[in-house]
Parts: C-alpha cells; structure tokens; sequence
C-alpha cells in the first residue's frame, strides 16, 4: 500500500512540474493553460452587445480573451479608450462595466460571477504601426464576486499579448 501511494505521490508530482509548457513563449507573457484552445484579440470602434454578449460596432478599443476547455469557455471582455498607445483601467472602471467576465458551460454547475474590481494596464507594443500591423500587451488582475452569492470571491491575473482581429466573430 505504501508503494502504491508513493507512486501515485511521484506521478502527481511529475504531472504538476510539466503541465505548464513555456517552450517558445515570449517571456513577458504569462500563459499557461493546458489542453485548452484560447485566443486573444482585439479590434477598434467595438463594444459588447450585451444580448449576445458577442462585438459590434462601438466607441471603445476592444480586447477579448477566449479559454475553450472542453464544454467550458471563458470569455473576458475589456472596454479601453480608443485615443493613446497604453491605457489604464482601475476599480471604478471595472466596477463600471469595462470589464465583462463571461463563463459558458451546458453541462457544468456554475456560480454566476461579475467583474467588480481590480486592474487592466495596456502598453501597443508597436505605436508607429497601423492598427492592423501591432498587438497589444494587457496585464490584468480582475476581481470576481458572485451575482447571487456575494461572499464569493475570485480573482483571475493574467498577462498577454493580444492580436488584431477586424473582422467581428
């Protein structure tokens, strides 16, 4: 019995130190979600319709984050100004609407959150070029409550460099 527990103990401890592959990743970038499909975009003169909760035709420089893990899919949306190469947005913008957190799962027992607080700093990567040609590093740390549930509390921090994408999915 001690044998098996010992190499189930080795096996776990294998699986934890190589489940995050950062071959071939800029290192100012932090990603590591492992066996999912996940894009970062962004597009100008955008908002959120927030029926479909999908973009369309706005005022604000959008950016969209999208994990798909099996029947789960996350989607963060972030509302930036549109003038300027960086941005910074704080507890009163996210608390505003200018960060929308969406999770999605037909077979999953979720706890409905929204974004309430937190931090979203942007840096363009690349001013002197046209929109289409630069990409956008976002570093957030995004404060989670519970919609019914207030005393549930969750944070996500990502950092990532975000792609552009003219044409609305």
């Amino acid at each position: 019995m001690k044998n098996i527990l010992k190499l189930l103990l080795i096996l776990s401890f294998i699986t934890v130190i190589v489940s995050c592959k950062k071959n071939n990743v800029n290192p100012e970038t932090i990603i590591c979600f492992e066996d999912t499909d996940s894009k970062a975009l962004f597009t100008e003169q955008a908002d959120v319709n927030m029926e479909t909760m999908s973009p369309v035709a706005g005022e604000y420089r959008l950016f969209w984050y999208e994990i798909n893990s099996g029947t789960l899919t996350t989607k963060i949306y972030i509302k930036a100004p549109m003038e300027g190469n960086s941005f910074s947005l704080n507890n009163n913008d996210i608390n505003s609407g200018k960060v929308i957190y969406i999770q999605s799962c037909p077979n999953c027992n979720l706890i409905p959150v929204k974004a309430v607080g937190g931090s979203v700093k942007g840096e363009n990567r690349y001013p002197g070029k046209r929109a289409d040609q630069t990409r956008w590093l976002l570093e957030a740390k995004i404060i989670l409550q519970g919609i019914n549930t207030p005393m549930f509390k969750d944070s996500i921090y990502f950092k990532r460099d975000f792609t552009p994408n003219f044409v609305y999915n």
